[in-house]
């Protein structure tokens, strides 16, 4: 089973001066592997931007 998200494409503060920004250097992809359900493998993939 995989389950994927990504982040929204809205403006959001930059983590360094707060101020806000919409542009985007790059995407990363992030995988989490999850307990088994129901016997089979979670994977979940999210896909977030670098600022």
């Amino acid at each position: 089973m995989r389950v994927t998200a990504r982040t929204q494409g809205l403006p959001v503060a930059c983590p360094l001066c707060d101020q806000l920004t919409g542009r985007v250097h790059a995407y990363h992809r992030r995988r989490i592997a999850a307990p088994p359900v129901a016997g089979r493998g979670v994977v979940v993939e999210v896909r977030v931007r670098r600022l």
